[in-house]
């Protein structure tokens, strides 16, 4: 999905490292995509192998086949914001649980139904995974402003980019008219870029970017200790939402 995305995004460049399509062309990109995208399937069918009943291979299937459309619906929602001057927070979150926040929903969807028949358990595995998700995007999100150039890449790249992601968004309600003067205007300078960031900060929008982050934390850190598994089991997720929002790339 990440291959696929930033060919659609035009991104030449993740985490400081140049992308696949960037180096081998949007061509074998899509092809190199396909293929991983048959590849987590047969991972699937190979279950059987370690004597999961076929009809539970099936359920997880539908899972993952689910979280594929999910996944497409929400890319297609970020690809229509690009020309949208009226994207709300909640058409962002909205966005997010379709795309970052689906796929970590999966993942805990899946181990859960590996490891249990409760259906109530499987729902707070997905629901911790999903919330998980929302504020790994958003801290993305914060990083892509304010994250460390030697480490993410530009500084400011999203500004650059007029990405609706969330401090956009969050700019967006506080003065709607200049921001969507300035999403109009292409390409953003340099001196334009250190002046909205510079606003940003007076508007307090990093810290209001970081509480969104940590309510989705708080509400995953509420699904893990409702889940019914041993501390020492909880113990490992709960050290990564610790980390969650001290990740630097």
């Amino acid at each position: 999905s990440l291959i696929l995305d930033d060919i659609q995004d035009k991104g030449k460049e993740r985490n400081n490292q140049p992308t696949v399509w960037a180096i081998w062309g949007a061509d074998q990109a899509i092809n190199a995509g396909l293929a991983l995208s048959c590849h987590a399937r047969l991972v699937l069918h190979r279950l059987t192998l370690r004597n999961v009943p076929n009809e539970k291979v099936l359920g997880i299937q539908s899972v993952l086949e689910n979280a594929v459309i999910n996944l497409c619906q929400g890319q297609f929602m970020d690809i229509s914001f690009v020309d949208s001057l009226s994207v709300g927070v909640e058409d962002y979150l909205r966005m997010v649980s379709g795309k970052t926040a689906a796929l970590f929903g999966t993942a805990c969807e899946v181990g859960a139904m590996l490891a249990t028949t409760q259906e109530d358990t499987v729902s707070l595995a997905r629901e911790f995974g999903m919330s998980m998700g929302m504020a790994f995007q958003i801290h993305d999100d914060y990083l892509g402003i304010w994250g460390n150039e030697a480490m993410v890449g530009k500084t400011a790249n999203d500004l650059v980019e007029k990405k609706r992601a969330l401090p956009t968004v969050l700019a967006l309600q506080i003065d709607p008219d200049n921001i969507a003067g300035w999403l109009k205007h292409s390409p953003a300078n340099e001196n334009e870029v250190r002046i909205l960031k510079n606003w940003m900060d007076e508007q307090g929008i990093p810290q209001k970017v970081k509480a969104y982050e940590k309510g989705f934390i708080n509400n995953a850190r509420d699904n893990l200790k409702a889940l019914p598994l041993e501390q020492q089991w909880k113990d490992p997720f709960e050290e990564v939402l610790s980390s969650l929002s001290e990740r630097k790339i």
